[in-house]
């Protein structure tokens, strides 16, 4: 089983498997990155003291926080084709809900209102249909 909190390096490289470049500044863990289509990573991290959405730029440059809530804990997330948003799984009280979030940084928005557990997601193409997994409660 992967440990998600020993993943403590972020790294990118070609997609050939060559020139693996470590990127500096990730925080005490990085997991969950994703490019998205405005040349920017997103991943997760605890640089900012909680778990939190980042992004920076491909060199490692400009790094910003994306989310800024107090309660987030999520395991899961995706990036739209597009570049504009970052869609992931928000756990509040023991449920984990779909949030969506400007990759920009902005207010999240809630995409899912069940009292289940949402997982795995994926943005289509096109970044007009979110597929996600849930188990009822």
């Amino acid at each position: 089983m992967l440990d998600v909190f020993n993943q403590k390096n972020l790294s990118i490289m070609s997609a050939e498997g060559r020139m693996s470049t470590p990127l500096p500044g990730a925080g005490t863990f990085a997991f969950r990155p994703r490019v998205s289509a405005n040349g920017q990573i997103v991943y997760g991290s605890d640089r900012s003291g909680t778990l939190q959405i980042w992004k920076m730029d491909l060199d490692g440059n400009n790094a910003a926080q994306v989310t800024k809530n107090s309660d987030i804990f999520f395991t899961e997330m995706d990036a739209s084709s597009d570049g504009k948003w970052v869609v992931y799984g928000r756990s509040i009280g023991g449920y984990s809900e779909l949030w969506k979030v400007p990759i920009q940084g902005g207010e999240p928005v809630r995409l899912t209102h069940q009292p289940s557990y949402s997982g795995r997601v994926s943005i289509s193409p096109d970044a007009k249909t979110v597929a996600y997994t849930y188990r009822d409660s």
